[in-house]
């Protein structure tokens, strides 16, 4: 009952620390100058400690995840840091910066993880190969779109986070990805 339920509830809380991010960024809670600082800080532990407790759990982590992770370690550390040029760079790309993060994550893993961009295992490794690239390019259309609309929450970052999602899950369940009860991922 207890692992129904945390496999249930899974999915919501990969994207907290995001979500919290945002909730504190674009509210009117804190003056916009600790706004920003207090947002990366609490999104950044929530992160680091979601994935302390993945990595000992020893799942494959959700790549878009890793790359929101990425993102808010980024702003954590510029902010904390006084890193003027580092501000600057994510105040000029604002949410589509996510993307770029993603995208990291994406070659990173599509290069040295067995598992892929896609993150799941499969004995078919040239399907995850195939599925890794095709998510590279998705991951850049959703960087220029998300571009294109800075600014703008739905258009600059929610739609195109939502986006990948739904593609992710799409290829993972393809049927080239799965073979009998060997695939395992957390999406």
């Amino acid at each position: 009952m207890k692992n129904e339920l945390l496999k249930r509830i899974s999915p919501l809380l990969q994207f907290l620390p995001l979500s919290i991010f945002a909730l504190i960024a674009f509210s009117e809670m804190f003056p916009l100058p600790e706004r920003w600082t207090i947002a990366y800080g609490v999104g950044a532990t929530l992160a680091l400690a979601r994935l302390i407790y993945l990595i000992r759990k020893k799942v494959i982590i959700n790549r878009l995840i890793l790359g929101a992770d990425l993102y808010l370690l980024i702003g954590f550390t510029a902010v904390i840091l006084g890193l003027t040029w580092a501000t600057n760079v994510l105040a000029h790309f604002q949410a589509s910066l996510i993307f770029i993060c993603i995208f990291c994550v994406g070659i990173f893993s599509t290069i040295f993880s067995k598992f892929g961009f896609v993150g799941v295992e499969s004995p078919d490794f040239k399907a995850i190969r195939k599925y890794s690239f095709i998510f590279l390019l998705v991951t850049v259309g959703a960087f220029f779109f998300a571009y294109d609309h800075r600014g703008d929450r739905n258009f600059g970052a929610v739609f195109p986070i939502i986006l990948l999602v739904l593609i992710q899950r799409t290829f993972v369940k393809q049927k080239k990805l799965r073979s009998g009860n060997t695939t395992r991922t957390i999406i």
